[in-house]
């Protein structure tokens, strides 16, 4: 995956400095991790995060704790994405979702620790975030899009779709 523009951050104890027309490499580094943890349907098909989605939802006990006792909705149906746009509780964007915006930082919600939570992994939620809405900027477009196959979006945000399996296939799909 190429990550251009990318901003890697040297006080990663901030993320008030990230320049508004920069993909942020801890979120997206992050991000991948959380597939590498099993935030994934797995190349291979079962595994425990498949076993706990229902057609266009993750159904996992912690999960839907966390998100007033409902399923958390992925991008469509085998998506190892929480839907775009998708929040509960003033938690704010999910690292997990399969866009990034310029100029922000995400890190893990309280929804995004759930999934982890439900399969399998200790979990403590105090060390979660509440991530902001991405920033305004004047680019539209990015190498990450491009590397995806994702055309230029018609809003005022520059988005790149993070360009594992899950959404690249998701990205043929739509």
């Amino acid at each position: 995956m190429t990550l251009q523009p990318t901003f890697f951050d040297r006080t990663p104890n901030t993320d008030t400095d990230i320049p508004g027309d920069r993909y942020d490499f801890i979120s997206v580094a992050a991000h991948e991790l959380g597939h590498v943890l099993g935030f994934s349907n797995g190349a291979g098909g079962i595994n425990a995060f498949f076993n706990l989605t229902d057609e266009e939802n993750f159904i996992g006990r912690n999960a839907r704790a966390r998100n007033g006792g409902r399923p958390i909705p992925l991008e469509f149906f085998g998506s190892s994405h929480v839907k775009e746009g998708y929040q509960h509780g003033g938690s704010g964007k999910t690292l997990m979702e399969a866009r990034f915006g310029q100029g922000v930082r995400s890190r893990p919600t309280a929804l995004d620790a759930a999934i982890l939570d439900d399969i399998g992994y200790q979990i403590n939620y105090n060390a979660t975030f509440r991530n902001p809405a991405p920033r305004r900027v004047a680019s539209q477009r990015s190498s990450l899009d491009i590397v995806a196959g994702v055309p230029a979006a018609a809003s005022t945000y520059a988005y790149a779709y993070c360009g594992c399996s899950s959404c690249l296939m998701s990205n043929s799909q739509h």
